[in-house]
This record gives structure tokens, C-alpha cells and sequence, in this order.
């Protein structure tokens, strides 16, 4: 019976973790083609300040209402693992859409690619390392 539980709680963290990224990249995407495309800013600035917009909304759902609220203890400790893992996504994120859209590619297709890449990993550390 706990073993049910637990994969019936897993997946139900699992669906609230796609739906928080969604929300996230919705929001990253938005930034960055109202940033690129809208204002004309540059796009390696547009790809940076767009994560950074999503990364404060992420870490907000994913603290509320994706892990247990009950984990809130030793949040400075997350934050600043968070923060680390924020770091090296900006500079995944910023590699990969830059060095795509310098190949020719859309910087909107390499955007979603560069998600998609970022999103199982972030899972997986966010799961077992930040949130935990």
C-alpha cells in the first residue's frame, strides 16, 4: 500500500513539476521574443534576462506547490543550491540557443530545444538535490 502511495505521489509531483515548467518557459519564451523581436535588444542579452525572469517564477512554484511546503526548512541552503544550478542553466541555456541561432536555426526552435534539454536534467537535480 505505501508503495502505491509513493508512486502515486511521484507522478503527481512529476505532472506539477511539467505544468510549473510550462508555466516557466511560458514565461522565458514570452521575455525573450518581446525582448528580441519586440524591442530589438540583442539576443544573448534577450536569452539571459528571459531565464532569469522564469527562473523566479519556477523556483516560486517549484517551492509551493511542486515539493512539499514542509520541506520550507533550511531555505537559505536551497536558494544558494538553486542559485548554482540557476547558474549553470543560464550558461546551457545561452550556449545552446546562441550557438543553434548562429548555425541558422530560429532562436525560437533553439529556445525549445534548449528546454527540452534542460528539463530532464533539472528534474532530476532539482528532485533529489535543491528541493529535497
Amino acid at each position: 500500500m505505501a508503495a502505491r502511495a509513493t508512486r502515486s505521489g511521484t507522478r503527481s509531483s512529476y505532472a506539477r513539476y511539467l505544468i510549473a515548467g510550462g508555466a516557466s518557459f511560458g514565461v522565458d519564451f514570452g521575455v525573450l521574443v518581446g525582448l528580441h523581436s519586440g524591442a530589438g535588444a540583442p539576443l544573448g542579452l534577450s536569452v539571459v534576462c528571459a531565464y532569469l525572469t522564469s527562473a523566479v517564477v519556477n523556483y516560486a512554484l517549484l517551492r509551493l506547490w511542486v515539493f512539499s511546503p514542509v520541506m520550507l526548512r533550511r531555505e537559505s541552503g536551497r536558494a544558494r543550491q538553486y542559485l548554482l544550478l540557476l547558474a549553470a542553466n543560464v550558461g546551457v541555456n545561452f550556449v545552446i540557443v546562441k550557438s543553434l541561432a548562429n548555425l541558422g536555426l530560429d532562436y525560437r526552435i533553439a529556445k525549445v530545444i534548449s528546454a527540452v534539454t534542460l528539463a530532464v536534467a533539472n528534474y532530476i537535480v532539482a528532485s533529489r538535490v535543491v528541493m529535497a
